[in-house]
């Protein structure tokens, strides 16, 4: 695992570009304001006139905004999880670990750290979001990827599966994460051998804080939908767990997949492989490992799981169409085109919806800005219920202590039919500029543990949010 060298992932990292076809900050709050002065559909008004931005900035002007009448509903579309908390030494982190797992309290969890970036899909309605970002070329690309797999996994059976795959993230308010590793988007060191993804997180959004499924869960929930996994070690043992930590120390500078791997299945007191084998799709080079806590249990489920063979794959004769790199090379010139080109291959089964990218109704990328006061008009109404009110408190706690995060709203493209005097809905993205921000939030968490999780990603978390006005 020698030291890791990025070249192209920091794009991804930083807010993203303002060319078409529009790049934002990931988080996002889609919002709706209601007043109850007669309701006019200016929506239709706006996609038919040139000035549909300006239509949509007279549309927020006229909303009334008295904080005494005005409501706020705020949903987590998609999300990861919050950052380690690293404050601690790497030994103090390594000897707590090893006590809680020789006192059984839980067990400790290794897996593959494949060297890609982080995409997260909450269905064709939910929407598609990287890192930072969403309605661009990076959740493009992990949209087509995403299709690649189902057509990999289901064959001709694909467009049904995705369709339902599809309905049942957004019936049961799910988002999936995943490392997307690809050539097209940066390599670190290495140019990966094949464009794919692995599942790293499930998440249950609900309509509170969101729940993520342990690593069995999570596995059982892929071989239903035939998605990839990763390879995952437990250790619930004193002496496994301490074999691992030597293991490490003896391999982290020349170890390389191969090794790794051969190593820690041997120590391990249990061991899943991965449906993608690192060796074949990326190559020797391995980024590293993450190790964590979990669950007891988890070795029991693991143990029922490991036992079950992996899903077969129907898609091996199938015509695939062109590959991710292929679309890049024929495109190269356009990112528009690019996308276009990667959203039409993934399918309409699975995207049947571009807005995000191309806009609707008229409203160009250029025109879903919304007004800066929103955020805070956001911040000053009434939570219509306990979801809401914990977003508002995380994010006024970020403002008031000054935590380097930017928060931007966008008209949210998906509701643009729905808009009106009384019903405006937007995207909140909240953008962490530094790793600074999660440390800082970490030590307010200890003083108040009644706060939400400052999620990650800059940030992994978009917000659904409804702001409606009544009179009184």
């Amino acid at each position: 695992m020698p030291p890791r060298r990025d070249h192209g992932k920091q794009a991804q990292e930083t807010a993203a570009p303002t060319p078409a076809p529009s790049s934002t900050a990931a988080g996002g709050i889609e919002e709706k304001m209601e007043p109850a002065s007669p309701s006019t559909d200016t929506a239709g008004v706006a996609a038919e006139q040139g000035g549909a931005g300006d239509e949509l900035s007279a549309l927020f002007k006229e909303f009334s905004l008295d904080s005494s009448s005005t409501f706020a509903e705020a949903r987590i579309r998609a999300t990861f999880y919050p950052k380690f908390e690293n404050e601690e030494s790497d030994q103090e982190s390594r000897t707590r670990m090893i006590e809680m797992v020789s006192q059984g309290l839980a067990t400790m969890e290794v897996t593959l750290k494949h060297s890609g970036s982080l995409f997260m899909y909450a269905g064709n309605r939910g929407g598609a979001y990287a890192k930072n970002s969403f309605g661009n070329i990076y959740t493009a690309v992990g949209v087509f990827v995403l299709g690649r797999l189902f057509r990999e996994a289901w064959g001709r059976e694909a467009p049904k599966m995705q369709a339902e795959f599809n309905d049942c993230l957004e019936k049961n308010r799910i988002s999936i994460s995943m490392e997307l590793v690809t050539a097209v988007l940066g390599d670190h060191g290495q140019r990966p051998k094949d464009d794919y993804a692995v599942i790293t997180a499930v998440t249950e959004l609900g309509h509170g804080k969101p729940q993520f499924y342990s690593t069995p869960k999570l596995i059982e929930f892929c071989r239903k939908w035939r998605l990839p996994t990763n390879h995952v070690w437990l250790f619930s043992t004193r002496k496994s767990a301490t074999s691992f930590f030597a293991a490490y120390d003896a391999l982290c500078e020349e170890g390389t997949a191969t090794s790794v791997c051969k190593v820690l299945g041997e120590i391990a007191d249990i061991s899943v492989r991965g449906s993608k084998d690192h060796v074949i799709v990326q190559g020797e080079i391995l980024e590293g490992l993450v190790a964590r806590i979990v669950s007891r249990e988890s070795s029991v489920q693991m143990e029922v799981l490991r036992n079950f063979q992996q899903p077969s794959l129907d898609g091996g004769d199938s015509d695939l169409g062109l590959s991710l790199r292929e679309i890049y090379a024929a495109n190269r010139s356009d990112e528009k085109q690019q996308i276009k080109a990667l959203l039409e291959n993934a399918g309409s089964s699975l995207c049947s919806d571009h807005c995000d990218w191309f806009g609707n109704s008229g409203l160009d990328a250029q025109s879903r800005n919304a007004d800066r006061s929103v955020v805070t008009h956001f911040l000053q109404a009434h939570p219509m219920d306990y979801a809401t009110k914990k977003l508002q408190e995380m994010i006024r706690l970020m403002k008031k202590r000054n935590l380097p995060a930017a928060f931007k709203c966008y008209w949210n493209y998906q509701k643009i039919d729905s808009l009106s005097n009384d019903n405006l809905y937007y995207k909140m993205v909240i953008h962490v500029h530094k790793d600074s921000a999660f440390r800082r939030y970490q030590q307010e968490m200890r003083k108040n543990q009644e706060l939400w999780p400052l999620y990650r990603g800059k940030m992994n978390l978009l917000f659904q949010e409804t702001l409606t006005s009544f009179d009184n």
